[in-house]
Order: C-alpha cells, then sequence, then structure tokens
C-alpha cells in the first residue's frame, strides 16, 4: 500500500525524533489515508552537515483507511512500523533519506477477509530543516 503524497513534521531532541505525518494515495478502486507517529534514534555514523548521527531506528504506528466510494464500506487498520534508515545530508538545510522494515498488523477493523500479519515497509524522502 504505497503512499505517494506523504507530509510530515519533525521535532529534534538530540539524537532522537519525533515525528508526526499523514499520506494519501489516490487508489484506483478506493483512495487510501494515512496517519502516523513514529519516533527515530540516530545511533551510528557522522555528517559534515548535522551533528545528528545519520544511521537510525525508526519505530511508530501507522493508521491506514481504506475509503471506499460507498461511505458504508471504510476499512481501517492499524500497523506497528520497524525499520532502519539513513540521511543523507546534502547540505545544513536539505536531506534524503532511505529506510527498510517491516509492519506488523496490530488491528483491523476488517472482519470478512484475511490480510497477512506482516508487510514489508520502506520510505524514500526529502527533508528540510528548521523551516519554523
Amino acid at each position: 500500500m504505497p503512499e505517494m503524497f506523504n507530509i510530515g513534521l519533525q521535532r529534534q531532541f538530540e539524537q532522537f525524533q519525533i515525528e508526526l505525518s499523514t499520506g494519501f494515495f489516490p487508489g484506483p478502486e478506493a483512495p487510501i489515508y494515512t496517519v502516523s507517529v513514529n519516533i527515530r534514534s540516530h545511533i551510528a555514523g557522522t555528517s559534515k552537515f548535522s551533528n545528528r548521527r545519520p544511521w537510525y531506528l525508526k519505530k511508530g504506528l501507522i493508521f491506514f483507511r481504506l475509503a471506499d466510494k460507498d461511505p458504508r464500506y471504510v476499512d481501517d487498520y492499524l500497523f506497528l512500523d520497524v525499520r532502519i534508515g539513513r540521511d543523507f545530508n546534502l547540505s545544513n538545510k536539505l536531506g534524503i533519506y532511505f529506510d527498510i522494515g517491516v509492519l506488523h498488523l496490530v488491528y483491523t477493523g476488517v472482519t470478512e477477509e484475511e490480510f497477512p500479519p506482516l508487510w514489508p515497509g520502506f520510505g524514500i524522502g526529502v527533508f528540510f530543516r528548521d523551516l519554523l
């Protein structure tokens, strides 16, 4: 279940970050909406442009909602998200990241179908520092 459009905010505390994000994917049959909250623990490495270590562990929760055109059919899912990743700092203000891991289904509001308990998870994105 890809998230093609995703935006979030992060708050830095030493080598930890708390992030909140929301996403949207205009699926062919039903749009997908997501909300996630994560903690990143920066664990290793150094960077020329930041005091923050580039390698991190990411843990959090992701809420997925698949909203059918008929409002009576809405599917909800809650996943535990665990990943390892790396920031690539391109300057003092700009960077990209890549992470990979696993999503574990902890709740579903759908009872009539089987849903695999584990899913691969990965992310690629751009980040900007000190915007606020």
